[in-house]
């Protein structure tokens, strides 16, 4: 049965100073998902960091918006992405670092890196840096890309199907983002679901 569930999640953060917020955002579920985080570092050394994973399997599509909206001076953000893509999945990835003035000395770093398993999916990254401010530092990088062939050639060497090899890599990828969840139910449901994701294939 075609899965047709939808699903739009919006948060926001104002985050005043020495405030801190840490989000952690995983996305395995909807045929078609939403998902946006707006933080506006309002005060003196408020900080904000997203870590994410996604998994895009079917024909699944994802839309992925986060933004970092810095006010506050010493102000510090960061964006970690890290996905795979499969089958005919698709995905969107908007990551923002908006430096208002006012916001000197602040810091922002985003990165997305992708794993892309077939040819047929699609892999949109568009990742933006907004200055109103001279002294600040902004960093942002974004890679897609398949498998690494020579950790796909030496995990099969030792024993491993392809298929477990595969899954090998993209749960190591992963786990540094699953590790920060604090609960751990929640992260063994969750290793399971990609697990039982990547195996099916």
């Amino acid at each position: 049965m075609k899965d047709l569930s939808h699903s739009f999640d919006s948060n926001i953060a104002f985050i005043e100073s020495q405030g801190k917020v840490n989000w952690i955002s995983v996305e395995l579920g909807s045929n078609i998902s939403k998902s946006s985080y707006s933080n506006f570092l309002e005060g003196v050394a408020s900080e904000s960091n997203i870590h994410s994973i996604y998994l895009g399997d079917g024909s699944r599509k994802m839309d992925l918006d986060y933004s970092m909206i810095h006010k506050g001076p010493r102000s510090q953000s960061r964006i970690e992405t890290k996905g795979v893509l499969m089958d005919e999945s698709e995905k969107i990835f908007k990551g923002n670092l908006d430096f208002k003035r006012g916001a000197r000395r602040s810091k922002g770093v985003e990165e997305e890196y992708v794993i892309l398993l077939d040819p047929r999916v699609k892999s949109n990254s568009i990742p933006a840096l907004l200055c109103e401010e001279d002294d600040v530092e902004g960093e942002h990088a974004a890679s897609a890309g398949q498998i690494n062939e020579s950790k796909l050639f030496y995990l099969m060497s030792r024993g491993l199907s392809e298929r477990e090899a595969k899954k090998l890599i993209v749960e190591a990828s992963f786990r540094p983002i699953i590790d920060r969840i604090p609960l751990e139910h929640s992260r063994r449901l969750i290793i399971e679901e990609i697990e039982r994701r990547l195996i099916d294939a």
